[in-house]
């Protein structure tokens, strides 16, 4: 995605830098494994969307939407703490890293897994710009997409589809809560910092909800299909799992992908603003895999 991600995977980079605990202050071996968990390699793909949208929308508060934006990544990164450890899907690599747990050890990553949770709310309460009502709907977004019944039930689901042949429908249930659900909180908080009305939150919401789930279908066809050396994380783990890929096939996988992008722009196409940058990260996003 060039200069493009670049620009912003950058300014979200220095200012988690800013935010997360220096590693020799305090308990310094949780701060370390925090700081080394959002600070990795990472894509930055949901708040990069965060702030893609708040710009769209005018742009007028982008220090309240940039901390939101950081606060959406450490949200994101405590996930992944928690998915990779032995009891979830026991992962070894992660953004071409030894995994937080094989780091750290898994005490210290759980609690550093909770430390960012923590600090994630901290960082939007405490923001000094932006109104206050903006910032309670902001921690109310992350709270529902995290909750049983958001990113804790995705999980759970996620686990059982190594149990049972789990039908189709438990496929979009489990892309939806796992990963569609915080990238529609990360473009639905970059349009409630940005003022926007009622019609364009939800839109935005629905856009970014497909471009989750256009997302991992194709993280889990990349599994199916990569090597370490490109994902930068373990190949195959999916194995055994009921995913959409193991379902359908590779062929008709990427053509599920393709019309959730297409479900998506319509949707950003109601928003009455110009959503250029995003239409350009999300094709690039995407190209690699779906393009014949």
């Amino acid at each position: 995605m060039g200069d493009f991600s670049a620009q912003r995977s950058q300014q979200i980079r220095k200012r988690l830098d800013e935010l997360l605990p220096e590693s020799n202050s305090g308990i310094s071996s949780v701060h370390e494994a925090m700081r080394y968990a959002c600070l990795g390699e990472g894509k930055m793909v949901r708040p990069t969307l965060c702030l893609l949208v708040h710009e769209a929308a005018g742009n007028p508060n982008p220090a309240l939407c940039l901390d939101a934006a950081c606060a959406v990544e450490m949200v994101h990164c405590s996930s992944l703490i928690l998915d990779d450890l032995p009891s979830m899907d026991d992962a070894n690599l992660r953004r071409g890293q030894n995994t937080t747990h094989r780091q750290f050890g898994v005490d210290t990553a759980i609690l550093a897994s909770v430390g960012l949770l923590n600090l994630a709310f901290k960082v939007v309460a405490s923001c000094k710009e932006g109104s206050a009502d903006a910032r309670l709907q902001i921690i109310t977004i992350l709270n529902s997409a995290i909750g049983s019944d958001g990113l804790i039930a995705g999980q759970e689901i996620d686990l059982a589809l190594f149990k049972e042949n789990e039908p189709a429908t438990d496929i979009d249930t489990v892309n939806w809560l796992k990963t569609g659900i915080l990238f529609a909180s990360a473009a639905e908080i970059g349009s409630v910092a940005a003022g926007a009305s009622p019609d364009v939150r939800q839109a935005v919401h629905r856009f970014a909800g497909h471009i989750g789930g256009a997302f991992q279908t194709i993280d889990d066809l990349i599994d199916k299909t990569e090597s370490v050396a490109i994902t930068g994380k373990d190949a195959n783990k999916d194995d055994g799992k009921t995913t959409l890929v193991r379902s359908a096939g590779i062929n008709q996988s990427k053509l599920a992908a393709r019309r959730q992008i297409e479900q998506a722009f319509d949707e950003l196409s109601k928003c009455n603003m110009d959503s250029t940058a995003i239409e350009a990260y999300v094709g690039k996003m995407f190209s690699r895999y779906i393009d014949d």
